[in-house]
């Protein structure tokens, strides 16, 4: 309530006429009938708004696509890492080779010993066996009385001319199968040096070959995203015009909706609905307020506020300047 009965009680006492009416007194309490009604209005409005769904509200002010990034290797990164592999790989059939080589070469060198091996053993038997046969035929020329004859001395002769001639030729075949087996080795280095090159080349044209096709599927991955984002940000270009075009049409709108209903308002000098309701509850604050002072007090109260009670009350206005004989 906004009674005051001091004040009222100070009001009575004086005979002055209703112009000269001195309401001072008693702005407070009208900024306190201003505010509610302000108050009142405020919700009023913002009933109103949440009455609609705004396209600005439901619909967030960026679309939130997501954006690609490329997370491949760079091409230095290619070409390190390709070179590397490459490198790796190239190196382990090299050490194949190496081994291969090597092993064969081991079982040539033990042919080799194998043949000089045997060629001594048979120097060595044969050795032996012309030893004895030699013994035995001087031993029979020495029974027959020759021991100090010409033929004595010239089979002795006969019998070393005969290992030498045997050993030479167990010198000769040893020389020919480690000459061949010489040949073999030579051959074997050849055909390694051979296949090393050649690994040395396949490797560097595949080594090409790969860091060319990476650096394609790379290029190809680049455009790909770069394409993608460009086709989303025209996208969000696109929504961010379609939620302005939205906002724009629905404000049109409710504005359109506005003017004809103020135009119906205006008409029938009344409000509707909710409008109606928040304006007439307005009223009756406004009467109750009133409704606490002497009516030539209420009545230059309304006339001195005349402007902001018209922008809570409307219409209304009137009926309340007529009951308080504004």
């Amino acid at each position: 309530m906004f009674l005051n009965f001091d004040k009222l009680n100070n009001l009575f006492g004086g005979n002055k006429k209703d112009e000269n009416l001195d309401v001072s007194a008693y702005e407070q309490e009208q900024k306190q009938l201003l505010s509610k009604l302000e108050s009142m209005d405020e919700e009023y409005k913002q009933s109103e708004k949440d009455a609609y769904e705004y396209v600005e509200e439901v619909l967030p002010e960026e679309p939130g696509y997501e954006y690609l990034r490329y997370e491949g290797k760079s091409g230095d990164e290619i070409v390190a890492d390709t070179t590397k592999i490459y490198r790796d790989a190239l190196g382990s059939e090299i050490q194949s080779l190496e081994g291969e080589r090597d092993e064969k070469k081991r079982a040539l060198e033990e042919e080799k010993n194998a043949s000089a091996g045997e060629a001594e053993r048979e120097r060595q038997k044969a050795g032996e066996e012309a030893k004895e046969k030699k013994r035995s035929a001087l031993n029979a020329l020495q029974a027959q009385g020759m021991g100090r004859s010409s033929v004595f001395e010239l089979a002795g002769q006969a019998f070393d001319e005969a290992l030498a001639a045997q050993n030479e030729e167990i010198s000769s075949r040893l020389s020919e199968s480690l000459a061949a087996t010489d040949g073999e080795i030579a051959e074997l280095e050849r055909r390694y040096q051979s296949e090393i090159n050649a690994a040395n080349i396949d490797s560097a044209l595949a080594l090409a070959a790969e860091i060319e096709k990476l650096q394609e599927e790379r290029r190809k991955e680049i455009e790909r995203v770069q394409k993608y984002n460009n086709d989303t940000a025209r996208r969000t270009l696109d929504y961010k015009d379609d939620r302005r075009k939205a906002i724009v049409k629905q404000y049109e709108d409710i504005y359109e909706q506005e003017q004809r209903r103020a135009e119906d308002e205006a008409a029938m000098r009344d409000y509707t609905g909710a409008k109606r309701e928040s304006y007439l509850a307005r009223l009756d604050a406004a009467r109750e307020f009133y409704a606490s002072y002497p009516k030539n007090v209420a009545a230059k109260l309304i006339k001195l506020n005349e402007r902001e009670l018209k922008r809570y009350l409307g219409y209304y206005l009137d009926e309340l300047k007529e009951e308080f004989g504004a």
